[in-house]
């Protein structure tokens, strides 16, 4: 019961972020008018989710947080990062503290400013929790600015809830970069120069050049004898030996090894479905085989894959030049687009929500994690926005914000739209010849924060581009 609570007390504020009303008219044309003077006073202005305050830049690009109709929260003197996962509002200057959304201080600004590390090891909330350092000591505090550990240990350290574990990180001159683990009540197994996260009960580590396994007690179950290894997953693991390529159990005997000509993906993350690749010259090929070897997808040429695990048995993506293909667990393809997006071309907002944007004879539309169409395939490009929005550009040319339905919210003609709030979106217009820049806001009933004389700038740039754009067709 005491976790259930724990869990709606880390959640709720989240929840109440995304499911957060639609302004009326008048509303939403008075904080857009808000917005306005600030920009006027201001080098930069970010308005936050509760559509009461915002985060403001100086010339000197020093950040400080105001509400609306102008009151200094905090003055221009900090940096100021959003938290995704959590109300709370990261401020630095040599000190590291934590405000919420309206300002009051969670954490005082006396701890050290170690927002580089703990942007580096993702501990900004994006599990539940930061790590932070006071006097030389690190801790761990919620989403809600609660501590969970105190500032106590030598060294940073990552939380794995599951198996009541903190993983520490620490470097020296003499032993290099090194890693520990302990218990949540501090007691120490080894030391490694790497070492996995748990998967299974087994974790891959390296005291040297080999790779090797141990359970969570810090006890060697399989000795160190890989090149390259991956993480267990349904009993087995992908290891690289002597140059070639194998299966492996739990004991550490192979369940099925293959020729050195061609290569097993180590970081497979399908149950039975593991990836086979060779290259021939400059074009690589790759298959797909179960456990004991046996070929589920034949030969064929591809320059990527890419592994889709938000449903329980997962699925696999191969590209090729001109479609990608879509198989199950078991090497059935299952669906077959002109293009499917992930996240080395999405910047990782591909899997928003559990959708993706996919193409089909030219066009782009949105599937969920088991390809049924979310959204049809009549638009020229489809982004992810947040607050189950998406930005479109529509057959005609025509550019729009719509939500999951299809249902046009409201249309715009700028560059770059981010939606800010459920009722407001941020946008850039760049001028075609380069000699400018147009910041602000607009609202879903089409109200800006663009001053007459750039409206007219912008109508000028749209126009330029028109003709910029039938001078290379023409070419």
């Amino acid at each position: 019961m005491k976790r259930i609570l724990v869990l709606i007390l880390l959640v709720a504020p989240l929840l109440a972020a995304a499911q957060q009303p639609l302004l009326s008219r008048r509303q939403s044309k008075k904080v857009i008018g808000q917005l306005a003077k600030l920009q006027s006073r201001y080098k930069e202005v970010c308005l936050l989710d509760n559509c009461r305050t915002a985060i403001v830049t100086d010339t000197n690009y020093n950040q400080g947080l105001v509400t609306l109709n102008g009151r200094e929260l905090l003055p221009c003197r900090y940096q100021i990062d959003i938290q995704e996962n959590s109300p709370l509002l990261l401020v630095t200057d040599s000190l590291m503290g934590i405000v919420d959304r309206d300002g009051r201080w969670i954490l005082p600004l006396e701890n050290e400013n170690n927002r580089g590390c703990a942007c580096e090891l993702g501990h900004q909330f994006s599990d539940g929790y930061m790590v932070y350092s006071r006097n030389g000591k690190y801790g761990a505090i919620d989403t809600l600015g609660n501590v969970i550990f105190p500032c106590t240990f030598d060294h940073s350290f990552t939380i794995d809830w599951e198996n009541r574990l903190l993983r520490f990180f620490d470097y020296n001159p003499e032993k290099g970069a090194h890693q520990y683990v302990t218990d949540f009540d501090g007691k120490k197994t080894n030391e490694y120069i790497s070492l996995g996260w748990f998967s299974e009960g087994l974790a891959l580590y390296r005291y040297d050049t080999f790779y090797g396994y141990i359970d969570i007690a810090g006890r060697e179950v399989i000795a160190q004898r890989f090149t390259h290894a991956g993480h267990f997953r349904a009993g087995v693991a992908v290891v690289e030996e002597d140059g070639r390529s194998g299966i492996i159990d739990r004991n550490g005997d192979y369940v099925f090894r293959i020729d050195s000509a061609v290569q097993i993906d180590c970081n497979t993350r399908l149950d039975n479905l593991f990836i086979v690749h060779r290259i021939d010259g400059k074009t690589s090929y790759v298959k797909g085989i179960d456990r004991h070897g046996r070929t589920l997808i034949p030969w064929q040429k591809s320059h990527i894959y890419h592994y889709i695990w938000e449903t329980r048995s997962g699925y696999l993506v191969v590209d090729n030049d001109s479609v990608s293909l879509v198989y199950d667990g078991q090497g059935n393809r299952v669906a077959e687009f002109g293009k499917l997006l992930y996240f080395s071309e999405m910047d990782g907002k591909d899997d928003y929500k559990g959708m993706y944007v996919a193409y089909k004879d030219g066009f782009a539309g949105v599937v969920d994690t088991n390809f049924e169409t979310v959204l049809p395939f009549i638009y020229q490009e489809v982004d992810f926005q947040n607050y189950d929005y998406f930005s479109v550009v529509m057959a005609d040319g025509r550019r729009a914000v719509i939500d999951r339905k299809g249902n046009i919210i409201v249309e715009y003609e700028y560059d770059n739209v981010f939606a800010s709030t459920k009722s407001f979106f941020s946008f850039s217009m760049f001028d075609p010849d380069r000699n400018g820049i147009i910041n602000g806001y607009f609202d879903i009933y089409g109200n800006s924060t663009a001053t007459p004389e750039q409206q007219q700038r912008i109508r000028q740039w749209i126009e330029r581009r028109k003709e910029k754009q039938k001078e290379a067709q023409q070419k």
